[in-house]
């Protein structure tokens, strides 16, 4: 009787993992199913049902060629908010999608933001100069096009000054008068982070922390913007960098706690806030520490 109760037990775990894995598959297979189907579409100038094809394809997985590729039809369709909407959920995935950057430039031109679309473009011709460009979907175009293009809107477009001296210290590496520059962008992108406008403002620090990568506070701001949209991976590099130029600074090694916690990555949330404590943070901020370390506690984590 017990082996035969074994055995049972034994056909029961085997049953569950054929379940499980068949359902992985299938959504595999539903996922490039919806995705080469909205290309399709695509191609046959069906805008709406490819549309609908790469949100069926997003419901199942949030990757970034999906997000792109309906940024593609709804661009091609003349949705111009929700394709720039697409391009920046894309990119929230995948920082440094050349070929994102360079629809979302074509896009914020389109709307006449062109500041913003000069950034973009400068983003795209950053990034695929840095990687062999893997190219999906849709409107595509060979890099000499587009470089050409992206020149061409650049020359065209205003250079964003800044209008103020800043009345931050300057971080002592590189240029005085490129940060400055840049701090213009990062100030634009702080009024926009506090009025809710989280892509445009993670446009605007990007955009600061090409200009000028030496600004830990360039990165530790991009982070919280990045943490409030959820993307706490992206969040956790900004505030690694961030603490790579400033490595004693208490609010974003907390801040980089919170976001490892959101993770679940609790050994490593742990060691950030005991070195957050080790910096002196305000009471408030000791009081949120350790109310995490509390947390982690009862997980388990000494």
């Amino acid at each position: 009787m017990k082996n035969l109760r074994n055995y049972f037990n034994l056909l029961t775990i085997c049953l569950l993992l054929f379940y499980c894995q068949n359902a992985f598959g299938q959504d595999n297979f539903n996922q490039d199913h919806f995705n080469k189907e909205g290309l399709q579409l695509l191609s046959e100038g069906k805008f709406q049902e490819s549309i609908e094809k790469f949100q069926a394809a997003i419901k199942t997985e949030q990757k970034c060629e999906f997000y792109y590729n309906l940024g593609l039809a709804f661009y091609k369709s003349g949705n111009l908010p929700e394709a720039e909407k697409a391009f920046k959920n894309a990119l929230a995935i995948n920082a440094k999608y050349w070929e994102a950057w360079r629809e979302l430039a074509r896009v914020l031109h389109d709307e006449k933001q062109y500041i913003d679309a000069k950034l973009a473009f400068e983003n795209a011709l950053k990034y695929q100069s840095h990687t062999k460009p893997i190219l999906t979907g849709l409107g595509k175009t060979s890099f000499s096009t587009s470089e050409k293009l992206c020149d061409k809107t650049i020359a065209e477009i205003e250079e964003p000054t800044a209008t103020t001296t800043p009345a931050r210290d300057f971080p002592g590496q590189g240029n005085q008068q490129t940060w400055a520059k840049a701090c213009g962008l990062y100030d634009q992108a702080n009024i926009l982070a506090h009025e809710g406008k989280l892509d445009q403002a993670i446009l605007k620090y990007r955009a600061a922390i090409i200009i000028y990568p030496y600004d830990a506070d360039f990165f530790h701001n991009l982070g919280l913007a990045l943490k409030k949209k959820g993307a706490y991976q992206s969040a956790v590099d900004a505030y690694k960098r961030a603490l790579e130029l400033s490595p004693s600074d208490w609010d974003t090694w907390y801040n980089l706690g919170s976001a490892l916690f959101e993770l679940k990555q609790y050994a490593q949330a742990r060691q950030a806030f005991t070195t957050a404590n080790k910096y002196r943070p305000t009471n408030q901020g000791k009081n949120n520490i350790d109310s995490y370390l509390a947390q982690l506690k009862n997980k388990g984590l000494e």
